[in-house]
C-alpha cells in the first residue's frame, strides 16, 4: 500500500522535473531572437532538479556532485553533469570550485541534456563509455581480486537524461554506437522524457537457476548491461518502455530502477598513498 505523503512529495518532485525539462521552463532563459541566454545556467538548473531527485532516493551516505573522475594512474575523466561518490569514504577534493573524485568512490555517473540529435546521442554515450572505463583502473582489495560473484555490481553505474530526440527512438542500435567498446561499458539506463526510457531485461533463461531465481521467475527490468553467471559473461538484450501514460510515471520508472543500479554498485577503499609519489606506508616512527 502507497504511502499518501510520500507519493504527494513524490509527485510532485517528478512534475518539476519534467517541467524542467520543457519549453515552458527554456523559454525563461531566453532571448526575443528565441536563443538562450545563459545556456550554461539552463544546463546547471536541469542538473540541479535531477541532483534533487536523487538525493531523495539514494541513502544519505551517497554524495551527488559533479566534476571529473581521477585515477591513480594519472588518468582523468571528462566534465561528468552528475557524479554519484561513496560520502563517507572522502570527501570530494576541489580546486578552484571543480569538483575531483577518486574513482574507487565513484559508483555513478550521468550526462544531462535537452534535445538531441542522432550524432549527438551517439557522442555523448561514447563520452560516457569512455568515463565509465575508468572503472578498470581502480585498485581493488585482496578478497575483491579473488571474488568473481556478481561482478557486474563492480562497475559505475552510468545513466543519459535527455528531454527529446529528433529521430525515431526505433532507429538508434547501440551495437553500432558502442562498436570498439567493451559492452560492459555501455549505459545502464536512459530516459527520453518525451518517447521513452532504456533499460535491460533479465529473460527466464538467465534467471533460472541464479541468484535472481529466488525473486523472480519471470523477466526482470534490469540497470545493467550485463549479467555475470558463475565466471561466464552474458550480454543483456536492450529494452524500450515507450511513454504511453505520462512523463512523470516515465521519469518516476526510470529514477527507481536507476537508484536500484546505484545502490548495488561495489564502493571501494580510497589509499592517499596510491594516489601520492610518496609512499608512505614505508615511513616508520622511530623511538624517541
Amino acid at each position: 500500500m502507497a504511502n499518501s505523503i510520500f507519493m504527494n512529495i513524490y509527485l510532485q518532485k517528478l512534475r518539476e522535473f519534467v517541467n524542467i525539462f520543457s519549453n515552458d521552463s527554456e523559454s525563461i532563459f531566453k532571448a526575443h531572437g528565441n536563443t538562450l541566454i545563459h545556456p550554461g545556467e539552463f544546463g546547471k538548473y536541469r542538473e540541479e532538479t535531477t541532483k534533487n531527485i536523487l538525493k531523495m532516493l539514494l541513502k544519505k551516505s551517497y554524495g551527488i556532485g559533479d566534476g571529473f573522475i581521477l585515477t591513480s594512474k594519472d588518468t582523468v575523466s571528462t566534465q561528468c553533469d552528475i557524479v554519484i561518490y561513496d560520502n563517507n569514504t572522502i570527501p570530494l577534493i576541489q580546486e578552484n570550485s571543480v569538483n575531483f573524485f577518486p574513482v574507487e568512490t565513484v559508483v555513478g555517473i550521468g550526462e544531462i541534456k535537452s534535445s538531441l540529435n542522432k550524432t549527438q546521442f551517439k557522442e555523448t554515450l561514447q563520452k560516457m563509455a569512455k568515463n565509465k572505463a575508468l572503472q578498470f583502473e581502480r585498485i581493488k582489495q585482496k578478497r575483491q581480486q579473488e571474488s568473481d560473484c556478481f561482478n557486474e555490481f563492480d562497475s559505475i553505474c552510468s545513466f543519459l537524461i535527455c528531454d527529446d530526440i529528433n529521430f525515431n527512438l526505433q532507429s538508434i542500435d547501440f551495437d553500432e554506437i558502442y562498436q570498439g567498446f567493451d559492452i560492459a561499458l555501455r549505459h545502464n539506463c536512459i530516459l527520453i522524457i518525451n518517447k521513452g526510457c532504456f533499460f535491460y531485461k533479465l529473460t527466464k533463461d538467465r534467471i533460472k537457476g541464479s541468484f535472481f531465481e529466488r525473486q523472480s521467475e519471470k523477466e526482470l527490468t534490469y540497470p545493467f548491461p550485463v549479467h555475470i553467471e558463475k565466471g561466464a559473461i552474458y550480454p543483456i538484450k536492450s529494452a524500450i518502455l515507450l511513454n504511453e501514460t505520462s512523463r512523470e510515471e516515465l521519469a518516476g520508472f526510470f529514477f527507481h530502477h536507476l537508484t536500484l543500479g546505484i545502490e548495488k554498485c561495489i564502493i571501494h577503499s580510497f589509499h592517499l598513498s596510491s594516489y601520492s609519489e610518496y609512499n608512505f606506508e614505508e615511513y616508520y616512527l622511530q623511538d624517541n
